[in-house]
């Protein structure tokens, strides 16, 4: 799948290049991101036009709780700075409340997210891109265990079932234009 547009910046104000979209395999869970999928999202990211009626670009960085997307959201920021290219890193973890965690997103039109269904289908025009970051339920508890502490397995086990609810119903993954695996310390 190729989008295209006229030469340009990769994100944010302007026009886009014309780069096939990439889908990285996940045969194992690497613990730091590959250069391939980063430069694989970058290339993803430089051939997505902002949505219609929209001046700038929205990448969605998705995945169940503790897969790497903040992780994977820090990386392309940073390479995107590197490029020279002006980038906004929003994460609905700063909207959403514990007791409405998937409710964010009348509040978020015009941003760049990060977080447990930012590419959910009311939210879905907005978006230029979406990446679906992949991981095992079991090193997502884990992982955010490890993050949260014990105390929080009880949460932990009630927002896994929430996320996947919402996961079965509306299946981001499949509508992903990417799929990583998960990366990073869990964040």
């Amino acid at each position: 799948m190729t989008r295209t547009g006229p030469p340009g910046a990769s994100l944010g104000e302007g026009s886009q290049m014309a780069v096939p979209l990439v889908a990285e395999p996940s045969p194992v869970t690497p613990r730091e991101p590959s250069p391939r999928t980063v430069k694989g999202i970058m290339r993803a990211a430089g051939s997505a036009l902002p949505a219609p009626r929209m001046s700038t670009s929205i990448l969605a960085i998705d995945g169940y709780g503790g897969a790497g997307k903040s992780t994977l959201a820090v990386l392309l920021v940073e390479e995107f700075l590197a490029q020279g290219l002006r980038v906004d890193l929003v994460h609905t973890d700063d909207f959403a409340s514990a007791d409405d965690p998937l409710n964010w997103w009348p509040r978020m039109i015009d941003q760049i997210l990060e977080g447990v269904s930012a590419s959910r289908d009311v939210f879905r025009p907005y978006l230029s891109l979406a990446v679906w970051v992949e991981m095992p339920a079991d090193e997502r508890l884990r992982r955010g265990l490890e993050r949260d502490g014990e105390q929080a397995r009880d949460q932990w086990r009630r927002w896994m079932a929430e996320e996947v609810a919402w996961g079965d119903a509306e299946r981001p993954w499949e509508r992903a234009d990417v799929v990583v695996p998960g990366v990073g310390d869990g964040s």
